[in-house]
């Protein structure tokens, strides 16, 4: 197995489609890289920032960093690729979160192995996107049953691209 590499290349998003319980991502690879590969999208959870803001929380958050140190994260999701485009469906019900975890983000990335090197695509929308990304919000989708959860994309700064979950009451 290769090293991961810490060029900054990205996967350029190009359309989001969240309904359907799915979350479809179609985008453009840099050309730069080998698009005959293998490609997988890899959901990486993000720390908690800052303090929890409330009583709950404060008290939930060592058993949920303990939870998060032992949980499989979900995927890795094989990514279509034909030329330089590039298309992935997520699945919301594997962005389920297990207890005590009560909302969570993943960053996601474009995964392949090229000549034993592992190369890592941030994806998000790095040209021509709008300063305040933030702002571009998307419907969040519910998801009823044993454990019922709202999940959305959204953009964060600099343009990358977060999948929220949510557990709801």
């Amino acid at each position: 197995m290769g090293t991961a590499t810490t060029r900054r290349r990205y996967a350029e998003l190009d359309e989001i489609w969240a309904r359907d319980e799915e979350i479809r991502l179609l985008g453009t690879l840099d050309p730069s890289v080998p698009a005959d590969r293998l490609w997988r999208v890899r959901l990486t959870l993000r720390k908690p920032a800052g303090r929890p803001a409330s009583a709950r929380g404060h008290a939930l958050r060592p058993f949920q960093s303990a939870r998060r140190t032992f949980w499989r994260e979900p995927g890795p999701f094989i990514a279509t690729v034909t030329g330089d485009r590039f298309e992935v469906t997520v699945p919301i019900g594997s962005l389920a979160l297990p207890l005590p975890l009560l909302d969570a983000q993943w960053d996601v990335h474009l995964v392949c192995e090229d000549e034993g090197e592992i190369l890592e695509l941030r994806v998000g929308r790095h040209r021509g996107v709008p300063p305040k990304a933030e702002s571009i919000t998307f419907p969040w989708q519910r998801v009823e049953g044993r454990q019922r959860f709202r999940v959305r994309p959204g953009y964060r700064a600099g343009g990358d691209l977060v999948l929220e979950s949510r557990r709801t009451r």
